[in-house]
C-alpha cells in the first residue's frame, strides 16, 4: 500500500509539474502574460520544499519535478519547430513527433539540473528563492551556451514585454534578467510559509515588486531620453 501511495504522489507530483511548466509558456511570445510565473514559479518552490528529504532522494525528486515542467514549458514553447516537417510531409512527416517531443525532452535536462542542484543548497527560510533562482540560471546560461547553445525561450525573455520592461536588459543583460525574473516571481510562495521560518513572509514579494518597478521606471527613463519611432 505504501509503494502504491508514494507512487500516485510520484506522478501527482510530475502532473503539476509538468501543468505548470505548460501553463510558464504563457509568459513568453506571442501571448507575453509573464504575470502567469507569479503562480507556476512558487509551484516549483513548493515541490521542492516537498521533496523527500536525504543526501540523494531529495535532489532526484526536486530533478524530476525540474524535467517535467521544463518538458511542459519547452513543449508548450516550442511546438512551432514542427512546422518545418510539414513543407514536404511525405518525405519528413514522420520525423514531427520525434522532434516536437524530443528537442523539449532535451532541454528540460537542463530545468532538471538547475532544479536538482538548488535542492542541494536548500534551506527553510525565503534565501531559498535565491538558491532556486541562482541553480536555475546557471542551468539555463549552459543550455545557452553547452553544445552551441540554445537560448531560445530563456526565462528573462518574459520580463522583455513591454517595451519599457525590456529596456532592462540594457542595464544588466539577460542573464541577469533571468535571475530576477526567478527570484521576484517566485516570490508569492513565502506567504505559505511558517512564521517559525518566515516571520515576514510578505517582505520578499514586497521587495520583488519594488525592483519590478525599478526597472520600469528605469525603462520609462531611457525610452523618454531616446525617442524613437
Amino acid at each position: 500500500i505504501s509503494r502504491r501511495r508514494s507512487r500516485a504522489v510520484g506522478w501527482r507530483r510530475a502532473m503539476i509539474a509538468f501543468l505548470a511548466g505548460t501553463a510558464s509558456a504563457l509568459a513568453i511570445a506571442p501571448i507575453n502574460a509573464w504575470p502567469i510565473l507569479f503562480v507556476t514559479f512558487p509551484v516549483l518552490i513548493w515541490l521542492v520544499d516537498g521533496s523527500a528529504a536525504g543526501r540523494l532522494s531529495g535532489p532526484l525528486n526536486a530533478a524530476l519535478a525540474g524535467w517535467c515542467f521544463g518538458f511542459g514549458y519547452f513543449l508548450a514553447g516550442l511546438y512551432w519547430i514542427g512546422y518545418a516537417f510539414l513543407v514536404d510531409v511525405k518525405t519528413f512527416g514522420w520525423l514531427l513527433p520525434i522532434a516536437v517531443a524530443g528537442l523539449p525532452a532535451y532541454l528540460a535536462l537542463y530545468t532538471a539540473l538547475g532544479l536538482g542542484v538548488a535542492r542541494l543548497i536548500w534551506v527553510r527560510e525565503p534565501e531559498r528563492l535565491l538558491a532556486f533562482a541562482a541553480a536555475m540560471t546557471a542551468a539555463e546560461w549552459l543550455r545557452g551556451h553547452l553544445l552551441s547553445g540554445f537560448p531560445w525561450n530563456t526565462f528573462g525573455y518574459a520580463l522583455t514585454q513591454p517595451l519599457v520592461l525590456a529596456q532592462s536588459v540594457s542595464l544588466v543583460g539577460i542573464w541577469a534578467l533571468t535571475f530576477l525574473c526567478l527570484a521576484i516571481c517566485a516570490t508569492p510562495a513565502v506567504l505559505n510559509d511558517d512564521k517559525v521560518d518566515t516571520r515576514h513572509p510578505r517582505r520578499p514579494l514586497f521587495i520583488g515588486i519594488v525592483i519590478l518597478l525599478a526597472l520600469v521606471g528605469y525603462g520609462a527613463v531611457r525610452l523618454w531620453s531616446h525617442p524613437t519611432e
